[in-house]
């Protein structure tokens, strides 16, 4: 039962860390998704329509446009400067302003067909959504992982209470940095599929973040709680009613 009270919110916390670490690169290839539905920017392998000299700051970003075939700004760049696309990968301007090997590319025309690319756009901006409502759910079961069965003991009760209350503020501590990257990569400046539609949304879900994680943990605390002190009623029960040390005398 220790074991378990160490390792299941220890796990957790781990795959919380390894899937919020690598949050904005799955952002950005579901953003890329989108992209293949709209002209965009050609670069490195990557589908971009906007850059910023800040890989953390997007409210200035520059949206790219056709320039002959090559990559310009909507608004102009600045010669030989470095810039970044939405995924952190470092991008450059040539001294004729566009962008160092950035080739401008339209759209497939398939998608199209049938009058449907909005309706394509639409799917690929819930694909897109369904990241940070996967990430809600996940730190909603991250308090769940520190809720273990007491039994009856009031003294295993109290041992656990103060392992998981110990664990919740050193995995706490951890884990919070990593959601913060997470959350601020629900950016409609950054990702195209968060700046229009149903996509749009996301930013409001993460808003809810900090709400779901420390709602889950208080709801886990007083789980624990009663589980201590439903242990120590039923303890003075047997007591008093002849099933304690006395009665087996």
């Amino acid at each position: 039962m220790l074991q378990n009270a160490i390792m299941s919110p220890l796990g957790r916390a781990l795959g919380l860390v390894i899937i919020f670490a690598v949050y904005p690169l799955l952002t950005s290839s579901i953003n890329g998704w989108y992209l293949q539905t709209t002209d965009a920017c050609r670069v490195n392998s990557e589908r971009v329509d906007v850059i910023s000299t800040d890989v953390n700051d997007w409210s200035s970003a520059v949206a790219l446009q056709d320039n002959s075939g090559k990559c310009a700004g909507s608004t102009e760049l600045t010669a030989s400067t470095t810039y970044y696309t939405p995924s952190g990968r470092s991008v450059t301007s040539d001294a004729s302003k566009d962008i160092v090997g950035g080739t401008w590319t339209e759209k497939a025309s398939f998608f199209d067909a049938g009058g449907l690319s909005g309706l394509v756009q639409l799917i690929m901006s819930a694909a897109g959504l369904g990241l940070p409502i996967a990430a809600m759910i996940g730190l909603a079961s991250f308090g769940s992982s520190f809720a273990m069965k007491m039994g009856g003991s009031p003294l295993m009760g109290a041992i656990l209470l103060a392992i998981g209350l110990l664990l919740v503020g050193a995995l706490l501590d951890t884990v919070t940095p990593f959601i913060s990257v997470a959350f601020e990569s629900l950016d409609g400046n950054r990702f195209i599929m968060y700046r229009q539609g149903i996509g749009a949304l996301a930013g409001v879900v993460g808003n809810f973040y900090g709400v779901v994680l420390v709602g889950g943990l208080i709801y886990v605390a007083w789980q624990v709680i009663g589980q201590f002190r439903s242990g120590g009623a039923n303890s003075g029960q047997n007591m008093f009613s002849g099933r304690g040390i006395a009665g087996r005398m």
